[in-house]
């Protein structure tokens, strides 16, 4: 079968850029509007694990790095401090607000000093530049220092309106921290619908999306 190596010429970008890749460790298959199925394949080891996300559609020749588009942040753009927060961590594709259009979310489980979190929305597009970096409609972030915010992602439509909802895992959360009975690492799943829906959808109207 074929193979999708996009960090395999580290050398020319630098090991510091592409030589840790780590890439294949989430992926995701979305049909967007062009009818075409692309595949979102994170590289979260990539820019001093700042972490990337590439997306790649199929041609005769298999999965190319011809057709990739990076979607990630190379680069620290005031999301706080994201070197070591792994972006791609985790990640889904989805129309989050019916616009036709599909976005890509992605998580940075170990984002910022303190490692709340982060998920990021991004517009899905890409770049066919390495080193660019595709706009962000939403931010979203762990309240809980070291609760794993993003370890994992699915976009699913509970409530069958038609738009899915966002689940966003963190398996390290803890219910009463601080208090003298606390539990450790219980968990939760945190479910974004409507305020992602509407955000989105007022973003898009900003930037005529």
């Amino acid at each position: 079968g074929s193979v999708f190596q996009p960090c395999e010429d580290p050398g020319h970008q630098g090991w510091h850029r592409l030589g840790y890749c780590m890439t294949g460790s989430s992926m995701d298959v979305q049909t967007y509007p062009d009818g075409k199925t692309k595949a979102a394949v994170s590289s979260p080891g990539a820019y001093y694990k700042r972490g990337m996300v590439w997306i790649a559609s199929h041609n005769a020749s298999g999965l190319g790095r011809t057709v990739v588009r990076q979607v990630g942040l190379s680069q620290d753009v005031g999301l706080g401090d994201s070197q070591n927060g792994y972006g791609g961590y985790a990640m889904a594709q989805a129309d989050f607000d019916g616009n036709g259009q599909v976005e890509v979310a992605m998580s940075r489980p170990r984002a910022r000093t303190d490692f709340k979190g982060q998920v990021w929305i991004s517009d899905g597009q890409g770049q066919e530049q390495v080193n660019v970096v595709s706009k962000i409609f939403i931010l979203l972030e762990g309240n809980q220092v070291g609760e794993y915010f993003g370890h994992a992602l699915a976009a699913v439509d509970t409530n069958a309106d038609g738009v899915p909802e966002l689940f966003i895992g963190s398996p390290n959360y803890i219910p009463d921290a601080g208090s003298a009975s606390m539990h450790y690492d219980y968990g939760r799943v945190v479910i974004y619908g409507k305020t992602v829906q509407e955000e989105l959808a007022s973003q898009h109207a900003e930037s005529n999306y």
